[in-house]
Order: C-alpha cells, then sequence, then structure tokens
C-alpha cells in the first residue's frame, strides 16, 4: 500500500440512479445512505486512543522504489558492493502530520509507530549454479549508471507577496535539472491533522462569488538568460497543460486543480469532512519540463504572481521540488556519486 487514495467515483443521489450529480472520493466501499456520507474500509482505521484499539492498527507497507524510483528501472549488484548500505527513515511528529483523523476525533492524539513491526524485506537473487556471478563481477568493475535526485527549495511566502509578484532563485547552478515542480501548501501549523489532504496540498488562486479568478496570474521559469515561456503563462488551462506535459495526466477534475467548475460532491462527507471544500482547488500544482540544457552559474529563477486567499486556508508557503541528474559509479567495490 503506498498511500494513493485519490480515485474517484460517480456520487449518485436518491432521485437518480441513472445521472450522477457530482464526483467524489472512492474508498472501495458504498457510502453509508442513512448518513449520506463515506467512510474509510475499518482494515484501514488507526486509533491513538489507548492500547487496545492501538493493536488492532493496520501495518503498511511501501516498496522502496517508492522512496528511491531509480530502483523502477535498476537492480543494485549488492555482492558487488564493498561497504555497508543504510536506509535512513525520517519521520514526521507523532501528532498532528503523521495521520488525518475524521470529524469529531479527537486532535493532538499521538501516532507511535510500533518499531517492533517495522521490518525490511528484501529480495536477493542468486543467478548460474557455479561461478557466473564471480566472472561478472570479475568482468565488470568498473559499472555506472544516471538517475534523478530531488531537492527541494521552500520559503515563506503570504498572498501579499504573491499579489505583488515573487521572483525565487532555486539555485542548482552547474547541474543538468530537467525539471521544477512548484506548489503552494497553506499554513500546516493551522490546517494540519484536521483536514483531508493535511500540508500536502497546493491552493489555487482566489476565485470570486462567482467563480471567476481575480487578479493576473502569471507563471514563468529563467534560467540561462532566458525565460523557458516566451511569454508569462497566465491561463489555468494552459498551466495544467503544461503540468501533463511534464508529469502525465493526474486524475484530477478541473474543480480540484483549479477550483473552477462545480464537480466535487458537497453532500456526500468524507470521514465527516465535507469533500468540496477540502478538495477543491487544492490540487494547484505547477510543473515544467525545462529545455534549455544545463543549467548556467545564475541558477534557476522562478516567477509568479496573482492573488491567492487572505482569509481561511492562506499560502503560507512556496515549496520547490527540483529534479537533477546524478551519477552512481561502482569501482572495485566502492560507490561513489556525483552530479551529471
Amino acid at each position: 500500500m503506498n498511500g494513493r487514495s485519490m480515485s474517484h467515483k460517480f456520487v449518485y443521489n436518491a432521485s437518480s440512479i441513472v445521472n450522477a450529480s457530482a464526483l467524489g472520493l472512492d474508498t472501495g466501499v458504498e457510502n453509508d445512505a442513512d448518513a449520506d456520507a463515506l467512510f474509510l474500509p475499518d482494515a484501514l482505521t488507526m486509533s491513538g486512543v489507548n492500547a487496545t484499539e492501538k493493536a488492532s492498527c493496520p501495518s503498511f507497507m511501501i516498496d522502496l522504489s517508492d522512496l528511491f524510483p531509480f530502483l523502477k528501472v535498476h537492480q543494485l549488484p549488492l555482492y558487488m558492493i564493498n561497504e555497508p548500505i543504510n536506509i535512513e527513515l525520517t519521520f514526521h511528529p507523532t501528532t498532528k502530520f503523521r495521520a488525518q483523523i475524521a470529524s469529531g476525533d479527537t486532535a493532538d492524539i499521538a501516532m507511535n509507530i510500533d518499531q517492533n513491526e517495522l521490518k525490511f524485506c528484501a529480495d536477493y537473487i542468486f543467478y548460474g549454479a557455479s561461478d557466473e556471478m564471480a566472472r561478472y563481477a570479475n568482468a565488470n568493475k568498473d559499472l555506472n549508471f544516471s538517475f534523478v535526485d530531488y531537492r527541494v527549495i521552500e520559503t515563506t511566502t503570504s498572498s501579499t507577496s504573491l499579489s505583488s509578484g515573487v521572483i525565487r532563485n532555486l539555485g542548482m547552478a552547474n547541474r543538468m535539472c530537467p525539471r521544477v515542480i512548484t506548489t503552494f501548501p497553506y499554513d500546516e501549523d493551522t490546517y494540519n491533522e484536521e483536514t483531508i489532504l493535511g500540508q500536502y496540498s497546493s491552493m489555487a488562486p482566489f476565485l470570486n462569488a462567482s467563480g471567476v479568478q481575480t487578479g493576473s496570474l502569471r507563471y514563468n521559469i529563467r534560467y540561462n538568460d532566458r525565460f523557458e515561456y516566451t511569454s508569462d503563462v497566465d491561463n489555468t488551462a494552459r498551466l495544467f497543460s503544461i503540468f501533463t506535459d511534464s508529469e502525465g495526466v493526474p486524475f484530477l477534475t478541473r474543480a480540484e486543480y483549479c477550483g473552477q467548475g462545480d464537480a466535487i460532491t458537497d453532500t456526500e462527507a468524507f470521514e465527516g469532512r465535507e469533500q468540496k471544500g477540502n478538495l477543491d482547488g487544492h490540487f494547484f500544482y505547477l510543473s515544467t519540463r525545462l529545455s534549455n540544457g544545463r543549467v548556467g552559474q545564475r541558477g534557476l529563477e522562478l516567477h509568479i504572481s496573482g492573488d491567492w486567499a487572505s482569509s481561511g486556508r492562506q499560502v503560507s508557503k512556496l515549496r520547490c521540488y527540483c529534479e537533477y541528474m546524478r551519477v552512481a559509479r561502482l569501482t572495485d567495490g566502492h560507490v561513489e556519486i556525483y552530479n551529471a
């Protein structure tokens, strides 16, 4: 289980089983018709109230390739590496960030990790019945492969700063940087475990009461003394198209991406929390596949401006993920990592 829980389904009302009135989250179970609410399966329910309920909490599993994407296409010859290989996991604090709670549940309950249940599962493959692997190691004393790594650049911001326009230097000088992903999370200290998405959201620009975007949204990336786009991108449909070119087609509605349209249900709650208010405009991710080669000495510059909400779930941070190329080299049993 890798935590991907953003599947959608059609939401039908009681008066029609033919025409769906909206879209909503799909947890694999039917909604409670009496309460008109959607819940998670019992097997996924977590509780930190007492020892008995903690003992019945589920165990989750994640593939190493989700933590280290290069393992999707590369296998490590562990028997050729003559040094320890360590995986270091850093967990969120026990409260507010590890789990989302249902409406009415007590906040700030510690969600501890049972270290007795923390296990590492590995699949070791051996080829041949004699000395095939030894002969391969002797014939390949110098191996290398390239992979992508990510660096996050996080700075504080506000709706006032964004409306005036922000130019942020993201660094990455002298590196091969294929992509830049930009997000606009809200204040995680105020909106954390008591929302559906927690801090993993990106707020869309402000819409007025008529559902119309206000202000002048502008986005561009500058590096090597030129802009990636000849003119600033100011249309959310164009931004979504650029996003799909970079990341593939996401399973999102127009309302979830930019807040426009009216597709998410406002009648069926998810674990007691309104879906529309927690999903609409919460997936405004910007991503650009860079096309001008290696980044020069001045690094990357993000140019962004627009009107974001000045009350409620306000944008408090500007978080950018820069993807860059690295090379791993295995020589005589020792691994060296360097930037491409």
